[in-house]
């Protein structure tokens, strides 16, 4: 069975500041990748680590009736 990774075609507007934009920038330029590239790959490198740095919700403890079923 192959897993098919399918790409949303919207545009999405976002606002970068300018330090990160030049950052975007000047990787793509190394890379010689595009700038949606360039952040599409940083989102996806970076994001197991973004979401690391939180803490985990707590679980609900499960109910006597719950548990029953």
């Amino acid at each position: 069975m192959k897993l098919r990774l399918s790409m949303n075609n919207a545009v999405i507007p976002l606002a970068v500041p300018n330090d990160l934009h030049r950052d975007i920038k000047r990787g793509a330029k190394q890379t010689k990748l595009s700038q949606a590239d360039v952040m599409r790959h940083s989102i996806r490198l970076g994001l197991p680590q973004f979401v690391d740095q939180f803490p985990k919700p707590a679980v609900p403890a499960r109910t006597a009736t719950a548990t029953a079923k």
